[in-house]
This record gives structure tokens, sequence and C-alpha cells, in this order.
């Protein structure tokens, strides 16, 4: 029998322990308005930096052209018409289980950052931790009562991921950008959705930093993907690739 070297071992014992999960989603976004999927100028570089390192998927392709049914598979992993979510703003039917469900049951402490997507939660619909939007504004938020002008709650995310818990972490961090109302003028000089798209990039950012400030990354699976695509012609509310083929990156 051949034996293990040491490095071997204690490699081995380091994956023993399961992945925690940071999954980015955001809402509304233009496949072709990524730079890594061949905007120019590209106004997302956390996520082509994020990109050149990772797989990214050409044909993810979701379920619906609208968001709630779309959330709810990706929580579900169930068709509309099965977990009851198959109209927009609707929500599940009693008895569906769903994500933070099943990574509980797996030994997860499970959080949903902002946006929830799901309007009628079953009786089995329960996240143990959720961080809302702050109460500051986004640069160029000019609705202060519109919560896709406000900032993430960075400070509560990074208690939660510096948490003395022993379990591992399931982040579902759900932006509201880059979904109408867009925010207005930037330092950077963009503004309406060229504004909105890289402010929800660099909160990816934000969270990649994290991982890294707080030795994570490498133990840690970090997915982005984006709901569907924006109020366009031919794009949401229609079935075409451009309606239903979304970015997706691990």
């Amino acid at each position: 029998m051949a034996q293990t070297s040491g490095a071997e071992s204690s490699g081995r014992a380091a994956h023993d322990k399961p992945l925690n999960f940071l999954i980015f989603m955001a809402d509304d976004q233009f496949k072709s308005s990524i730079g890594c999927y061949g905007a120019s100028p590209s106004h997302t570089p956390n996520i082509d930096r994020f990109a050149a390192e990772s797989l990214r998927f050409t044909h993810c392709l979701t379920e619906s052209s609208i968001c709630t049914p779309n959330r709810a598979v990706f929580l579900s992993g169930m068709y509309p018409l099965r977990n009851g979510a198959h109209a927009n703003h609707s929500g599940f039917y009693d008895g569906v289980r769903s994500l933070p469900n099943y990574m509980k049951d797996l030994g997860y402490r499970a959080c949903l950052v902002n946006k929830d997507g799901i309007r009628k939660p079953s009786d089995l619909y329960e996240w143990e931790f959720r961080i809302k939007e702050s109460e500051e504004m986004a640069p160029g938020g000019t609705i202060p009562k519109s919560m896709r002008h406000r900032q993430s709650r960075f400070d509560e995310i990074e208690q939660y991921l510096a948490s003395d818990d022993d379990r591992p972490f399931c982040l579902l961090h759900a932006s509201r950008q880059p979904h109408t109302p867009w925010l207005g003028k930037l330092p950077n000089g963009l503004e309406g959705y060229d504004a909105s798209n890289w402010f929800m990039d660099y909160e990816f950012g934000r969270d990649l930093a994290l991982l890294d400030k707080h030795g994570l990354t490498d133990s840690t699976v970090v997915i982005y993907l984006n709901d569907n695509e924006t109020n366009q012609q031919r794009t949401k509310y229609t079935l075409y690739d451009t309606g239903i083929n979304v970015p997706a990156i691990v």
C-alpha cells in the first residue's frame, strides 16, 4: 500500500469539512452588459476578474422570464407549477421545501441578504438569518423610499461571515440592481442602467473582499448569476434567448 504524505493528508483533512457557499444574484441584468460576456466598455470589473478564474457558463437558461418564478425554481429545484410560484409576485404552496430548509438539514447556517422575491412564503419557508437593506443611500441614489437606491449592510454581512459559529455558511446576496428605477449620475460619470450595473458589481466585489479578509476564499464556492434579463423588447416577459439566457459563473 502506498504511503500518504503529510501534505496530502492535511489537504484531504481540510476538504473533509463542508465548503461554504456565497451566491450573488443580480436583478434584471443584461447578460451582454457584463464585460466577460462581451460588453465594451465594461462596467463590471469585479465580475470580470472573478470570471477569469472561474467556470463561466454561456448557455444557462431560466425556467421563466420574470422574477418570482425564476427565484422560486432556484430556491426549490421544482418547476413553477409544482412549487406554486408560477406568477410574478406570487409564492410557494404550503409544504414546499426550499434552500434554507435543505441547507439547515445539511448543517449549514443559511442567510438571505436584501431581496426576497417570494411574496407568499409557505409554512416551511424561513431563513435562519436575514439582512435587509440599510438606510444609507447608494451613490447616485435619488429615491429615498426605493430599496433599489439603498446600500447593503456590509457591517452585518461581515459579522455573519466572521461568526464564531462552527457551521459552514450559505449566504444568498440577492441584489436589487440593476433593476429599475436606475440610479442617477455617479461620481465616475455613469448614470442610468450603467450606474446601477456598476454599483451592483461594486457590491459583489465587496463580498469577495470580505471572503479574502477573513481567510474564507479557499473554502467557499462562489456562484454569480442573474434572475432574468431586463424589461426591454424581446427580453423580460418573453421566451426569446435574450429573456431567459442569463449569466452564470462558478
